[in-house]
């Protein structure tokens, strides 16, 4: 394992049979084990064993487990067809991945925080990717678990219309967000 930011992230390297440093199953599993009250998982594929039953015991023991595979988050044809963004984030906890349609009429993005935010109001998300000249529907896309800290209660910018130009240069607030929490963001075009 290896720490960053000051120990407040956490990275491990996997598989042990390839030569690395961590059983990463192990890790994965040992997590999941420890969760008491909600467990958001937003992945690309689950193929481990090991990891799937350590989810089905944790709903066992009565905590809330949502999965999301690549397939149930990114449910348009945009996965096959469309440009892959990375919009930075001054916070190195929040970690930014999108796509967007070629022709700019709609783009999906996931804002995962890998660790404890720097400050307790993260800076706003500046969304690349998109036609300058449109106007945006932003929605939530991923129900929100029982916990999290969204001191607003619904998140502020759920509904929102904006130009491409200010969601690229102003952003939009991100509400609290726990460690190791995802959101999924949807825009689509509305003119």
């Amino acid at each position: 394992m290896a720490t960053f930011a000051d120990g407040r992230i956490e990275a491990y390297v996997g598989p042990t049979e390839l030569g690395a440093a961590d059983d990463l199953e192990a890790v994965i599993t040992d997590f999941v084990a420890g969760a008491r009250s909600t467990l958001s998982v937003a992945v690309q594929e689950l193929d481990s064993p090991a990891i799937a039953q350590a989810l089905l015991d944790a709903s066992w023991r009565g905590v809330r487990v949502e999965v999301f595979l690549e397939q149930d988050y990114l449910r348009s044809p945009l996965v096959g067809t469309g440009s892959l963004v990375h919009p930075d984030h001054p916070d190195p906890a929040v970690l930014v991945t999108g796509v967007g349609a070629d022709d700019r009429s709609e783009a999906w993005y996931v804002v995962a925080t890998v660790a404890a935010t720097a400050t307790q109001h993260p800076a706003p998300l500046r969304l690349t990717g998109l036609d300058p000249g449109r106007r945006y529907r932003l929605t939530e896309e991923m129900p929100r678990g029982p916990g999290g800290a969204d001191l607003t209660g619904a998140w502020s910018a759920h509904g929102t219309e904006s130009t491409g130009r200010v969601l690229a240069a102003a952003g939009v607030a991100l509400p609290v967000l726990d460690p190791e929490e995802a959101r999924v963001l949807r825009l689509v075009a509305v003119d």
